[in-house]
C-alpha cells in the first residue's frame, strides 16, 4: 500500500494497493480533500476494469465505470437504495451511443437516448412504464428537431412538434379527436405560443385562428359558416374577452358587436339591421344578465321601443311612436313573458286612454277614454278565441247613461242594454235578428220592467209600437204602421 498527499496539504488523498508482484490492484483518492475517499480504479494486470465514484460526496458509491481491455464500455448511476437508475453504454472509441433512465423508480429503463460521435440523435419515452414508447424526439446537432407523442398507443401520434435550429419549439401538431390527423397547430416564439389554429370540420381550413400575447389569448378569429372567411373576432386581456365583432349573415361586413366587462360577462350587444349599415339594437346586461333592449324598429335611427328584463325574462316594453321621448305604448309582461296589460296613450297627449287586457296572451278586455277624462268609456269584452262577446259603454261620470251590447260568434250584435239615467238599473233592452234590430222595450217607469214594446221590420223600419198604461206588463195600447 502506498499513500500519497498530491495537493501537499499534509494529509494522504491517494491510496495504491498492489499485488504480491508489485502490480496495482486498486487506486484510492480523496478529490474533495474531506477525507473520505470518493474515487475507486480497480485494477486487473495493471488493466482498468472498473472504476467507482462517490458522486455527491455523502459516503456511498453511486457512479460505477466497467471497462474491457481499459476502455470504458458502459456507466452506471445507483440510487441510495442500490438500484441502477441510469446506464449508459460506449463505442469502441469510448463515445457514448446509449443511455438509459429509470425516471420512475420503478426498476425499468422508461427513456432511451440513442447518441451519434456522443451526440444525442434520439430520445423515446415509455410514460406509463408498459414497455412501450410514448414520446419519441429526433435530434438534430444535438439539439431536439422533432417531437412525435402517442398517448393511447395505438400507433397514432396525437402530438408532433417541430423545433428551430436553436432546439426551441416552432410548431406543432395536435390530434384532438385521435383520428389520426391533427386539427390543432400551435406555432411558438421563444418557448412560448404565439398562434393556435384548428381545423373543426377537417376540410382543410383553418376555422378557428387565435392569436396570443406574453401567454394570454389576445385575439381570436372564427370562421363559423365554414366558408374560409372569418366573420367572429373577439379581443382578450387577460384571457378573458374585451370585445366581439360578428358577421351574422356572411355578407362580410360586421353586423354585431359585443362589449364584456373586467370579468368577461356581455354588458352590450349592438346589432345591425340587415344590409343598413346602421344599429338598430342594442342590448344592454347587468353581470352578464340581460337588462335592457332599445329597438330602433324602422331604422330612421331613433330608438322607440324600450324592453326591460329580470331574470333574462321581458317584463315591460314601452314605444314612443311620435319620438317625442314619452311612451305611447307600454306593455306589462307576466313572468311567463305573456302580456297582461297594454297601456296606450293613442292621441299623444301624455295620457293613457286605451287599455288592454290579457289572460294567457289572448286578449280578454278592452277598455277606452274617448273623453280624456282618465276613465273608461268604452269596455269591450274577448272570449278564449279573440271574438268580441260584450262592450259597454258609459261617459265614466255617475248619474249619465251606459249601454251594454252583446254579441254572437259573428260578433253580431243580438242583444243591447241601456241604462239611460246611470241609476244601475236597465230601462231600455234592444234586440237583433241577424246583426238587425228586430225590437226595442223600454221601462218608462223604473220598476224593472217594460212598458213600451216597439218592434221592427228587416229593413230596420218601425212597424208597431205598444205601450202599457197602468204598467201591468200588457200592452193597453198598440201602434201599427
Amino acid at each position: 500500500m502506498v499513500e500519497r498527499d498530491t495537493n501537499g496539504d499534509g494529509k494522504a488523498d491517494q491510496t495504491a494497493f498492489f499485488d504480491d508482484l508489485g502490480k496495482i490492484r486498486k487506486l484510492e483518492t480523496d478529490s474533495n480533500s474531506d477525507g473520505r475517499m470518493d474515487t475507486v480504479l480497480y485494477y486487473d494486470e495493471e488493466i482498468l476494469m472498473r472504476v467507482e465514484r462517490d458522486m455527491d460526496f455523502d459516503g456511498l458509491i453511486d457512479c460505477t465505470d466497467y471497462f474491457d481491455k481499459g476502455k470504458r464500455q458502459r456507466q452506471e448511476r445507483i440510487n441510495r437504495s442500490k438500484k441502477v437508475y441510469q446506464r449508459t453504454l460506449f463505442d469502441e472509441n469510448e463515445q457514448p451511443f446509449l443511455l438509459k433512465k429509470d425516471t420512475s423508480g420503478n426498476g425499468a429503463f422508461d427513456t432511451l437516448y440513442y447518441m451519434k460521435k456522443g451526440e444525442i440523435s434520439e430520445v423515446t419515452a415509455d410514460t406509463d412504464g408498459n414497455g412501450m414508447v410514448n414520446i419519441r424526439t429526433i435530434y438534430k446537432n444535438g439539439k431536439p428537431a422533432e417531437q412525435r407523442t402517442d398517448e393511447d398507443e395505438n400507433g397514432k401520434y396525437e402530438r408532433i412538434v417541430f423545433y428551430n435550429q436553436e432546439g426551441l419549439p416552432e410548431r406543432s401538431g395536435h390530434d384532438i379527436d385521435k383520428d389520426g390527423e391533427p386539427e390543432v397547430f400551435r406555432f411558438y416564439r421563444k418557448e412560448t405560443v404565439v398562434k393556435e389554429t384548428k381545423d373543426t370540420n377537417r376540410d382543410g381550413k383553418t376555422d378557428i385562428e387565435t392569436l396570443f400575447k406574453d401567454g394570454s389569448s389576445a385575439e381570436q378569429s372564427r370562421d363559423s359558416n365554414f366558408d374560409g372567411v372569418f366573420d367572429i373576432v373577439t379581443i382578450f386581456k387577460n384571457d378573458k374577452p374585451v370585445s366581439q365583432t360578428i358577421d351574422t349573415d356572411f355578407d362580410n361586413k360586421t353586423d354585431r358587436t359585443i362589449r364584456f366587462d373586467s370579468e368577461g360577462r356581455v354588458i352590450e350587444i349592438r346589432e345591425h339591421a340587415k344590409h343598413s349599415g346602421k344599429f338598430n339594437r342594442i342590448s344592454l346586461f347587468n353581470k352578464g344578465v340581460l337588462a335592457r333592449v332599445e329597438h330602433d324598429m324602422d331604422g330612421d335611427g331613433f330608438f322607440e321601443t324600450i324592453s326591460l328584463y329580470q331574470n333574462d325574462k321581458i317584463y315591460l316594453q314601452t314605444r314612443d311612436q311620435n319620438r317625442n321621448g314619452k311612451p305611447d305604448i307600454t306593455t306589462f309582461l307576466n313572468a311567463g313573458e305573456e302580456k297582461e296589460r297594454v297601456e296606450i296613450d293613442s292621441d299623444s297627449n301624455g295620457k293613457t286612454d286605451t287599455w288592454q287586457f290579457y289572460n294567457k296572451g289572448r286578449l280578454v278586455r278592452l277598455d277606452k277614454d274617448e273623453n280624456n277624462d282618465g276613465r273608461a268609456d268604452v269596455k269591450e269584452y274577448y272570449n278564449n278565441i279573440g271574438k268580441r262577446v260584450k262592450s259597454e259603454t258609459c261617459n265614466g261620470s255617475a248619474g249619465k247613461s251606459c249601454l251594454t251590447w252583446y254579441y254572437d260568434d259573428a260578433e253580431n250584435p243580438v242583444r243591447a242594454e241601456q241604462d239611460g239615467n246611470g241609476d244601475g238599473r236597465i230601462d231600455t233592452w234592444f234586440l237583433y235578428s241577424k246583426g238587425r234590430i228586430a225590437s226595442v222595450q223600454e221601462d218608462s217607469n223604473k220598476d224593472g220592467k217594460a212598458d213600451i214594446w216597439e218592434t221592427y221590420d228587416a229593413s230596420g223600419a218601425l212597424i208597431r209600437r205598444e205601450k202599457d198604461l197602468n204598467y201591468d206588463g200588457k200592452p193597453d195600447i198598440s201602434d201599427t204602421r
